[in-house]
């Protein structure tokens, strides 16, 4: 059976973050740098910010893209 992928569809790409002792916002910055050179274009990211610190928060805040972010704080 040949399946096709509608290219009209929107994609959300989920980023579960927890503590990361430091390395979260290098990892989470290579992930967002390599989303922005994707050819496919028609999606948005949730990042699910499970940490207990602000670093991930501070950092989606001044990160910049055409690509829409939601950011969600959850509890932790």
């Amino acid at each position: 059976m040949k399946q096709h992928c509608d290219l009209n569809s929107k994609v959300s790409v989920c980023i579960p973050c927890y503590e990361m002792h430091g390395y979260g916002v290098k990892y989470l910055r290579e992930l967002l740098d390599s989303l922005q050179n994707q050819t496919f274009t028609n999606f948005e990211i949730v990042i699910s910010d499970q940490s207990k610190n602000k670093e991930i928060e501070e950092f989606v805040g001044t990160y910049t893209t055409d690509i829409p972010i939601i950011y969600i704080k959850s509890p932790g």
